[in-house]
C-alpha cells in the first residue's frame, strides 16, 4: 500500500521551479510573489511566538489577501471594521474583535518583533540574542557581518542571513511601513515604542 514519493520540481502554488541551495536541506519556491509563500509569511508573523494575534488565522488571512485588503503583514494594522464588514460572513462583532485583537498587538517585545520578520535561520533564541545586543532594528541594519558573528551562539549562516535581510530594500520598506502603521516594540514591560 506504500507509494514511492517523488519530490516535485515545481511549486504546487505558483508553478515556479523549486530551488535548493547547496547547504540547505529544504527545497524552496524562489518566487517572492508566490501566494503560498505570502500566506506563510502572514502565518509566521501572527503566530504565538511572534505578534501573537488571536483570531487572525490562515483562513482569515487568505480571505483578506484574496479581497485585496492586505499585501503584507504591515497592512493588518491599518485594517478598520469598515474594511472587513462588507466581506461575506463577517458581522459587526467579528469585525470589531479582529480589529481590536490586531490593534492590541501593535507593541511587542523586541525579540518577538525580530522573530516575526521571518528571517531565514533566525529562530526564537537567535532573536532573543539579537534583542539583547541591539536596541533597535536600525542598529541591526548598521551592524557589520563580523559584528553579527561576534554575538555569542550566532553562527556564520545566521549572521549572514541577518546581514542580507537588513540590506534588502524591500525589507527596509516593510519595516518603515510597520512603523508608519504604529507598530513598534519594547525593551521592557512599559511598552515604550522605539
Amino acid at each position: 500500500t506504500e507509494k514511492t514519493f517523488k519530490m516535485p520540481e515545481f511549486c504546487p502554488s505558483c508553478g515556479s521551479k523549486l530551488v535548493k541551495p547547496e547547504k540547505d536541506v529544504v527545497w524552496r519556491c524562489p518566487n517572492q510573489k508566490c501566494f503560498s509563500r505570502k500566506l506563510g509569511q502572514f502565518e509566521h508573523f501572527v503566530s504565538r511566538p511572534a505578534f501573537d494575534i488571536d483570531g487572525v488565522g490562515p483562513k482569515i488571512v487568505e480571505r483578506f489577501i484574496d479581497e485585496g485588503l492586505v499585501s503584507d503583514p504591515a497592512d493588518l494594522f491599518s485594517l478598520t471594521e469598515g474594511d472587513i464588514l462588507p466581506l461575506e460572513r463577517f458581522a459587526d462583532k467579528s469585525a470589531r474583535k479582529i480589529v481590536a485583537s490586531i490593534q492590541s498587538k501593535k507593541i511587542v517585545p523586541f525579540s518577538r518583533f525580530i522573530y516575526a520578520l521571518g528571517i531565514r535561520n533566525v529562530g526564537e533564541k537567535t532573536s532573543r540574542d539579537l534583542a539583547r545586543r541591539f536596541n533597535c532594528w536600525e542598529d541591526i541594519a548598521k551592524a557589520s557581518l563580523d559584528g553579527l558573528e561576534d554575538i555569542p551562539d550566532m553562527g556564520p549562516i545566521s549572521a549572514q542571513a541577518v546581514f542580507d535581510w537588513f540590506k534588502d530594500q524591500d525589507n527596509l520598506l516593510f519595516l518603515s511601513k510597520l512603523s508608519q502603521n504604529g507598530v513598534g516594540y519594547s525593551k521592557d514591560k512599559t511598552g515604550t515604542r522605539l
